[in-house]
């Protein structure tokens, strides 16, 4: 069994797909497999792939239908039979070559630590910029406390900044595009409740691309308050009570997209059911006339 499963789900994107490849080849550390679950209409990844040589480490899946985002990673990581789970996206790669070394022994530091990630070097390709995104200090004991709190932001950032212990029952919910990776880490980090991280940007992410979730997600109103609703409703304390930072946190994002009704909202997203949607409404008046008095 080898010690890593590098998963890569992958829908065409050669180009970027190459750079991951690459670096891949050049990491110093041998021990894992690669695992390629491949969502694309033609033979285009295939293509790509028969110019390399992974020495046998390679185990490449044609899916039969498309799967789509995230049930691809979900496949890929069902595929895997290494102790430890590196995802990987397919227009992301390994900073240096020592890159995955560096993983494993955040890892293997104890065998407390189930889940660990780094810093990440975002390359902005549409305006030729980069920057580190990294967690600071305090940021890192909030997490430790409570994972809950990435709500409200992710710290962690992409899948791809990330290794964890390949564990059951780990998949990620495929009902979630815009906040489906701080879904998975706040579950997953509940569960273990220790994780290891290093500020060293390990790997290095794309952003801006045409092709990125990002793009496809950001500023649409059916898909960000529906999985913040969904995501809500999933990680309260007590049913239907809004705190204090949540109210917020809603209230700004309902004025961001002009909802000042329980009909806006029904109108934006048919599929919510009725009885929450009116549930939290009712309670974020009630929390909203508590703060005034």
């Amino acid at each position: 069994m080898p010690k890593v499963s590098i998963c890569i789900p992958t829908y065409m994107q050669e180009i970027y797909l190459r750079k991951t490849l690459d670096s891949i080849l050049i990491q110093d550390y041998e021990d894992f497999e690669l695992i390629i679950t491949d969502d694309s209409p033609d033979d285009t990844i295939e293509q790509l792939l028969s110019n390399y040589n992974f020495d046998g480490k390679l185990k490449y899946y044609r899916n039969s239908y498309s799967l789509g985002s995230p049930e691809n990673w979900n496949e890929a990581v069902r595929k895997a039979s290494g102790e430890y789970i590196k995802m990987l996206h397919h227009d992301d790669f390994f900073t240096y070559s020592y890159s995955l070394r560096e993983f494993v022994k955040l890892l293997e530091s104890s065998n407390e630590v189930n889940f660990a990630f780094s810093a990440s070097s975002v390359v902005r390709v549409n305006e030729n910029k980069t920057w580190i995104h990294k967690a600071s200090p305090t940021q890192l004991e909030a997490l430790r406390t409570n994972p809950k709190i990435l709500f409200f932001g992710n710290i962690i950032g992409a899948p791809s900044a990330t290794i964890y212990r390949n564990l059951p029952q780990t998949e990620y919910d495929t009902s979630l595009k815009w906040v489906v990776d701080f879904d998975f880490y706040i579950r997953f980090l509940l569960k273990t409740r220790t994780f290891n991280f290093t500020d060293q940007p390990l790997i290095s992410t794309i952003s801006g691309a045409n092709h990125n979730v990002t793009n496809i997600c950001e500023n649409n109103a059916e898909v960000e308050l529906f999985e913040y609703l969904l995501l809500y409703n999933k990680i309260k304390k007590s049913p239907f009570i809004i705190q204090n930072d949540h109210f917020t946190f809603f209230r700004q994002l309902f004025a961001k997209y002009n909802i000042e009704s329980l009909r806006d909202l029904r109108l934006i997203k048919q599929g919510m059911p009725v009885p929450f949607l009116l549930k939290i409404f009712l309670h974020m008046k009630q929390l909203r006339n508590a703060i005034r008095a």
